[in-house]
């Protein structure tokens, strides 16, 4: 950015800027290199970073953990909060929300929904969270090979549209994915555009159960957006991540009109593993939000006192930490240490997909085409609340979406009804 910003200002800027067009010439103009101290702390976040990684891969006993990521992570929030600073803000939230996300939405807003699911919340982790049929194995097979899973794509597209049916037929002709057992593999699943050829790829590790289909399901709806949707500039487009979001899990939603024909008669313990999933993103998505603000927000806290903050607020969504172990939960999501305050998305873009899984329940294919319009509009002209009242869809800054009590009383009928069959 700096070095486009010096050839603008150069002796042949006016030339340079003609080539890349008034837009990108004025997003570089004028651009400010970081400071000495912001480039430090970005260098230290980078460290603590990967000092993070090796440590969670050790076996550490409780006090050491405490010593050691639970430092790690107070000097983080320090270094954190000083950026939000010397950038103008008065918490590192508002900064992360605005600077990081792009985000239409603010911390009061998050905060507002965290305390509208907790009822719901409790509910869940109460009675729902631990039900047998959560966590049942499927008699029918879900050890899928990568070819299975793409030729399982190829199968169901053509029923959502012409386009899906098109990207699925690339996908698979131009050999655009890498899928292979997570013993062999990095364990993670992504999908990302090879900008050289403008082409979506998809990688996935294979645990060998009914995750992997789903996880397919969501890749491929994250790959569908790409294949329709090419980055409109490589320079300046970000797009929203909470809206890239709604279409990796609306596909998820959207599969689950397939379940018959993948699960048989065990297609609706498959609709409660997804409602399973839903809700438990929506419900911690906002408990790690909240857990993020409390401890930013205290410059005070130490290690301990951290952990004791996330113990306390994990009950307050009904969740029991009854074992030190498990108030030490929050060193293992990542998510705490390389993206603060992300974790909210996963919540907001689920509330969305939850509402395209209800009209699914009653209306299959116009759910579909109501998932096709949505993808058409991609993730680059619209932010989250702007692209959710575009299309319709009920937005959680206007009041907690009907969609999260009737997930949860879906939920409940269906593991009811499990029980009484079983």
């Amino acid at each position: 950015c700096t070095a486009v910003a010096d050839a603008l200002d150069g002796a042949a800027g006016d030339d340079f800027a003609a080539y890349l067009g008034e837009d990108r010439a004025s997003a570089f103009t004028g651009y400010d290199e970081q400071t000495d101290r912001e480039r430090e702390i970005a260098e230290r976040v980078s460290e603590l970073t990967l000092q993070y990684n090796a440590l969670i891969m050790e076996s550490l006993d409780l006090d050491e953990e405490t010593e050691q990521i639970g430092g790690l992570y107070r000097e983080l929030i320090d270094l954190h909060n000083e950026e939000a600073q010397l950038a103008g803000y008065d918490s590192y939230a508002d900064y992360a929300y605005e600077m990081n996300y792009g985000r239409d939405f603010t911390p009061d807003d998050a905060a507002a929904l965290c305390e509208a699911v907790k009822p719901y919340a409790k509910k869940y982790f109460t009675s729902l969270y631990t039900n047998e049929a959560t966590y049942t194995d499927f008699t029918v097979n879900t050890d899928y090979s990568a070819q299975e899973l793409v030729a399982m794509i190829e199968r169901f597209m053509p029923r959502l549209s012409p386009a899906a049916a098109e990207a699925a037929g690339y996908m698979k002709r131009h050999g655009l994915y890498y899928m292979d057992s997570a013993d062999r593999i990095s364990d993670m699943g992504f999908t990302m555009t090879l900008d050289y050829y403008n082409a979506p790829f998809i990688y996935l590790a294979l645990y060998g159960n009914e995750y992997d289909m789903q996880s397919m399901f969501h890749e491929f709806g994250h790959y569908y957006d790409a294949y329709v949707n090419p980055v409109p500039d490589v320079l300046l487009s970000v797009g929203s991540l909470d809206i890239f979001e709604i279409h990796s899990t609306g596909m998820e939603a959207l599969s689950t009109g397939w379940y018959e024909d993948i699960y048989g008669e065990e297609a609706d313990l498959a609709r409660i593993r997804f409602l399973d999933n839903a809700l438990y993103t929506v419900f911690t998505g906002c408990m790690f939000d909240e857990f993020q603000r409390e401890v930013y927000a205290d410059p005070s806290l130490t290690p301990e006192q951290i952990s004791q903050t996330y113990a306390s607020v994990a009950r307050s969504y009904g969740l029991r930490t009854y074992s030190e172990d498990a108030t030490h939960y929050w060193m293992q999501v990542n998510h705490n240490f390389e993206s603060p305050f992300y974790y909210i998305s996963y919540a907001v873009s689920m509330l969305a997909s939850l509402q395209i899984y209800e009209m699914a329940e009653n209306d299959w294919a116009q759910a579909a085409d109501f998932y096709n319009d949505l993808v058409s509009l991609g993730a680059f002209d619209y932010t989250y609340c702007e692209l959710l009242r575009e299309v319709g869809l009920e937005c959680f800054t206007d009041g907690l979406p009907a969609c999260v009590p009737q997930a949860v009383d879906d939920l409940e009928a269906l593991c009811l009804a499990w029980e009484a069959a079983a």
